[in-house]
């Protein structure tokens, strides 16, 4: 009897969703992270969550809000909308509740999402112990006599190359030395702890915590992620993007490292090959990152010194904004509250679905190449069915996008 009394209470109380709150970009596995400025906590939420939350307007009873869900298609029993409220109330989303939050759920991880079927993870730990043991090494490569030390090794290396170009066109046919690859393998694994390692620091840095690290295979390669999410709560915009450097200048730093000891070539022809190759494989993986175009270190770069959030997700819904013929889709043409913005989100989305169609496509062309050579009946039916689940995984993550952009920012007919 309790129970019921209490859904009749909140079914008729009404509630207002903080518009100062700081919403982050949907992630493939469509949860989306909140910074509340006002306490400089972070919180994880599923995407429908944020959607339901964001239709408390301050007008519209908790039944209310129930049909407007319903006639979207999101069937949420009061009971469970009650839970819902009673946990943004603890967390503040709501204008006028002010209690003591709990502890917030960090989640702004760096690397593919664990429902990625192609995302396998090794392990996952606290890597606090660990980085308050190597932090003081690494900061000193963020000092000024790190940065200094950092341009005179890379002139030096770029004078090596220069000195040594009869040996590096020599050193062009370690690329066909498989044993060679086997050690850049291992060097990369390596180097893709010391780039996480490199964001974490740069957290730690300006007085942010680290407090989740996990290695994982992502298409069969060595990846890594690292919770950078007090990164929010920094107010200047050189510590955000030096937090989003961090990892590239460190790759950057071994990659110079890396070029000087093969001109030195005082190790095994071997490990001198695979220095050679994993140098190589550095600079492609810097450039790459540096992709603003591409959910890469690039893009989150040019989002803090454009000071807009979500400019990827916001451009992506401005032009579906302007293609679709659902009012949902029409309605987050929204995002873009001024003609400079409209310009530049469509002319940004535009090239980022360029840039990641020709990315898939490139994917899938290397595949076929490295398939295509051998054409008996069994090889050929093989890559024609991971050819199939290659591009109906593309196409389901797509769709798991879109979806989760219309959540996020698109508006129904019932909210109007």
């Amino acid at each position: 009897m309790s129970d019921k009394n209490e859904s009749v209470i909140v079914a008729g109380s009404i509630y207002e969703f903080r518009s100062d709150l700081i919403v982050g970009e949907p992630s493939n596995d469509e949860r989306v992270v909140i910074f509340d400025p006002t306490n400089n906590r972070v919180y994880r939420v599923s995407a429908v969550t944020l959607h339901a939350l964001r239709i408390f307007d301050g007008k519209r009873e908790t039944q209310a809000v129930c049909e407007v869900l319903a006639g979207e298609g999101f069937i949420i029993s009061l009971d469970t909308l009650t839970t819902m409220i009673e946990r943004a109330k603890t967390t503040n989303f709501f204008v006028g509740e002010q209690v003591s939050p709990p502890a917030a759920d960090i989640a702004h991880l760096r690397g593919p999402s664990r429902r990625n079927p192609l995302f396998f993870c090794i392990f996952e730990i606290d890597p606090r112990p660990m980085l308050y043991r190597v932090e003081p090494v690494f900061r000193r490569l963020f000092s000024p006599l790190g940065v200094t030390s950092f341009i005179l090794l890379f002139i030096a290396a770029m004078m090596s190359i220069a000195l040594n170009s009869e040996h590096y066109v020599a050193s062009l046919y370690n690329f066909s030395n498989i044993f060679a690859w086997i050690i850049t393998y291992v060097l990369v694994t390596i180097l893709t702890c010391l780039h996480e390692i490199g964001h974490a620091t740069a957290v730690m840095k300006y007085g942010g915590e680290c407090r989740k690290m996990g290695l994982s295979l992502y298409l069969l390669s060595p990846a890594a992620y690292a919770d950078t999410s007090d990164a929010y709560r920094f107010s200047r915009t050189r510590e955000k993007v030096i937090v989003s450097l961090g990892g590239i200048y460190v790759e950057t730093y071994v990659l110079t490292i890396s070029i000087i000891l093969w001109t030195l070539d005082i190790f095994p022809n071997l490990i001198t090959a695979g220095l050679f190759i994993f140098a190589h494989y550095i600079l492609a993986r810097v450039i790459v990152n540096l992709n603003p175009f591409l959910r890469f270190d690039g893009y989150w770069i040019l989002a803090d010194l454009l000071h807009i959030s979500n400019l990827r997700s916001k451009s992506f819904a401005y032009v579906i904004a302007l293609i679709s013929p659902f009012y949902t889709d029409r309605s987050m043409a929204h995002v873009a509250t001024s003609r400079k913005e409209r310009v530049f989100f469509f002319l940004y989305g535009l090239t980022a679905f360029i840039v990641a169609t020709l990315s898939i496509i490139s994917a899938f062309y290397l595949f076929n190449q490295f398939l295509g050579h051998n054409t008996s009946f069994p090889a050929a039916v093989i890559m024609t069915g991971l050819m199939f689940a290659m591009g109906s995984f593309v196409l389901y993550g797509g769709m798991k996008y879109v979806r989760s952009l219309r959540l996020g920012y698109g508006r129904s007919k019932r909210e109007d």
